[in-house]
């Protein structure tokens, strides 16, 4: 409470970009080699200790999340447009062309996407797939932290907003492909 929105958007997406890099080093590390089911129930664990955490310390009831453009809206064709929800299209739109590029033009990308298809031939390569893991474990948390700053400053929201965002992502990565971005 009573900090700037910029300065705490900017410090939320700097400590969201720490706990991804946390959580790697604590609880996906440990469990490298590990069968799939013991990192998805270690995953599932770590969620259920933080939504307990943040239950504890703010509180489980809806709160709401300041933003400059809450309330602000425009008119088209007669629709009622918050500008908000066209912060988040754009936003989308930039990050995906981002994340595309990355991907698909870069030594850092290709290096993911190596580690991501067979981690023991990538280290092999000379690819450093602990550090490089790490790295996105925090671009992870960092791109979570941006879409629960504009998702969750459209209306109150509550320890439940993630849950619903992850499982429509997790349809999306289903219908469009694991190793699809677009």
């Amino acid at each position: 409470k009573g900090w700037n929105w910029s300065i705490a958007y900017g410090a939320t997406l700097v400590i969201m970009f720490g706990a991804g890099v946390v959580f790697e080093r604590l609880t996906h590390g440990p469990l490298r080699g590990r069968p799939v089911d013991e990192v998805i129930i270690a995953t599932l664990g770590v969620a259920f200790i933080i939504r307990g955490f943040i239950s504890r310390w703010r509180g489980a009831n809806p709160q709401n999340l300041e933003s400059p453009l809450r309330g602000k809206f425009f008119t088209f064709a007669g629709a009622v447009i918050p500008y908000q929800r066209l912060v988040i299209i754009a936003v989308a739109i930039i990050v995906t062309l981002i994340l595309y590029y990355v991907f698909q033009r870069t030594a850092f990308g290709l290096q993911l996407r190596a580690l991501a298809t067979d981690p023991e031939v990538a280290r092999l390569h000379g690819v450093r797939t602990t550090r490089l893991a790490v790295i996105a474990f925090g671009i992870s948390s960092f791109l979570c932290g941006l879409t629960g700053l504009l998702v969750g400053s459209l209306s109150s929201f509550d320890i439940g907003l993630g849950f619903a965002i992850m499982l429509g992502g997790f349809c999306a990565a289903i219908i469009g492909g694991w190793g699809s971005i677009a």
